[in-house]
């Protein structure tokens, strides 16, 4: 299917652009929710990926990323240019909003470990989610990153430490 998909991107072809959106579109915007934290801003910036994605799908090499590490590293880079950009936040409505509802019990472990989740940056939490919520080889996430295999072994290493600290630091867990 995945060949598929390209032929008929690169015909600019509107029901196979439909279908590529149905098929990587929640796995994409899981991602991006991960990075910025923000559902609006996730709804949006995950629509700036695709189109993005369908402009630059002549340029898209299989012999070099799947489709979905190519697509992830076209969110990450979206997803942190917007984090670094300064701009006005609704946090406080969005908060008010999310709280509106009850949610369900969860265990506490889990509070926890995403509270301390919280804390780190939006490149940490996007390593995170590429590694525990995609299962991407350690090669992908290299490739969607920029960097190496060995470089991201460190970096997720040094984050599970950082969660570490700051689980025992501010919860005294």
């Amino acid at each position: 299917m995945t060949s598929e998909f390209i032929t008929g991107l690169r015909a600019r072809k509107p029901d196979m652009q439909k279908a590529f959106v149905d098929e990587y579109g929640q796995r994409v915007h899981a991602f991006i929710l991960d990075v910025v934290g923000n559902e609006c801003d996730a709804d949006e910036l995950t629509a700036d990926v695709f189109v993005k994605a369908f402009r630059a799908i002549d340029s898209y090499d299989a012999t070099k990323a799947s489709v979905v590490t190519w697509l992830l590293r076209i969110a990450h880079n979206v997803a942190i240019s917007h984090v670094r950009k300064p701009r006005l936040t609704t946090d406080t409505l969005d908060h008010t909003i999310e709280t509106a509802e009850p949610e369900p019990e969860e265990d506490p472990r889990v509070e926890l470990l995403n509270r301390a989740i919280d804390n780190l940056n939006p490149s940490e939490r996007a390593l995170l989610h590429m590694h525990y919520f995609e299962n991407a080889k350690l090669s992908d996430i290299a490739y969607a990153v920029g960097s190496t295999e060995g470089a991201i072994t460190v970096r997720l290493h040094r984050i599970r430490a950082k969660l570490k600290t700051i689980i025992e630091q501010e919860y005294g867990k």
